[in-house]
């Protein structure tokens, strides 16, 4: 693949990343996805402390979670239900905002090179909006 049809299968994958943040911080997405939990400071290629499958998000991972375990005071998965159990409501629509926000931002650049690619690789003679604009749209 050429330099632009790179950068553009890149900011795909980055799509893709931010659209399963969102969904899953939100719980607003259809059909089931899976998550895994990994412990904190966990390294690559150890097992998965938790894994939940179906609908919901991290709110109805956690709140199953709980409800099979609920003698349960410590550990890693304790320790994950509490921290989201403490984070307010305006911090939890925080996080989506800045998710939706990285979408609108990858989605630009996609339509961006997407045009090049589909101009062999090549923008000369296009219409395009200005990289630059795109780039000042990139969340914090």
């Amino acid at each position: 693949m050429g330099v632009y049809a790179d950068t553009l299968a890149e900011t795909q994958a980055l799509l893709s990343k931010e659209q399963w943040g969102k969904d899953v911080a939100s719980g607003s997405y259809s059909g089931n996805r899976t998550i895994y939990v990994y412990a904190p400071g966990a390294s690559s290629g150890d097992a998965a402390i938790h894994t939940y499958t179906g609908a919901g998000g991290y709110a109805q991972m956690f709140s199953e979670w709980r409800t099979a375990n609920p003698s349960v005071t410590s550990g890693d998965m304790f320790d994950l239900w509490t921290e989201w159990n403490g984070i307010s409501d305006s911090a939890k629509n925080t996080e989506i905002d800045r998710h939706t926000a990285f979408i609108t931002y990858y989605t630009r650049k996609i339509a961006y090179y997407q045009a090049i690619v589909d101009n062999g690789e090549d923008p000369t003679g296009l219409s395009l909006e200005e990289i630059t604009d795109i780039e000042a749209l990139k969340p914090e």
